[in-house]
């Protein structure tokens, strides 16, 4: 008896230690703060800094032409929480998504197969508006960009998006190619109203990279170097 009882101990502390080492996502996401990066969406180019990293949370900056022209804060870098879009008169929208983010956690740490749905309301603060959320996220496959002289391994994952409108039911899908590594969408496909838009990042630079040189960042601007 006494030997069944030590057998069940044993099994049972076996159990305990596997689910100890289940693989998690980091607590925190892997972005760094005072990247920079360039993107080339369609035949338009977009300057990308990360302003602030704070745990799983990753805000940005987007400027077009030297003009600041939306920031917004995402999940691991990943999903949308909220942001503000600046309009060429200088008016500013701001928007939020409430939505559990436990339910986005779901998906991490990321791997061919896995998948989740979740449900939020989005808000308009100007507007005074607000409607039902619906996204759907599945990892489908693995692959590697390269950028500049480095290689990213990222997960592609394929993003349905589904929202309330004066008119009804409308959906957007995007093909978004994700590197853990550095909590970065690296190149994305959107699909809306039968308008395809594409944009990849075409070069990166990150804090204490290469300092004694010019930046190509700065380089591009002064427009000492095409892409």
């Amino acid at each position: 008896m006494r030997s069944m009882q030590y057998l069940i101990i044993f099994s049972i502390m076996l159990l305990i230690t596997a689910c100890d080492f289940a693989p998690k996502a980091p607590l925190t996401a892997n972005a760094l703060s005072g990247t920079h990066a360039i993107i080339k969406r369609d035949n338009e180019e977009i300057v990308m800094k990360i302003v602030e990293v704070n745990e799983t949370l990753v805000t940005k900056e987007l400027y077009s032409n030297n003009q600041i022209r939306s920031s917004q804060t995402d999940y691991r870098g990943l999903f949308r929480l909220s942001g503000q879009e600046y309009d060429r008169g200088g008016q500013v929208f701001n928007y939020e998504v409430d939505i559990d983010t436990a339910e986005m956690e779901k998906i991490f740490p990321l791997d061919v197969g896995k998948k989740t749905t979740f449900r939020g309301r989005a808000r308009v603060l100007e507007a005074n508006t607000s409607f039902n959320l619906w996204i759907n996220a599945q990892v489908v496959s693995e692959q590697t960009l390269n950028i500049d002289d480095r290689s990213y391994n990222v997960f592609v994952i394929n993003v349905l998006e589904e929202f309330e409108t004066s008119e009804g039911v409308r959906s957007r899908t995007e093909t978004v190619y994700y590197s853990p590594e550095i909590s970065m969408v690296l190149k994305r496909v959107s699909y809306s109203n039968g308008k395809e838009v594409y944009w990849r990042i075409t070069s990166l630079e990150f804090p204490g990279d290469n300092p004694a040189r010019p930046s190509r960042l700065q380089q591009r601007r002064s427009g000492t170097v095409m892409i």
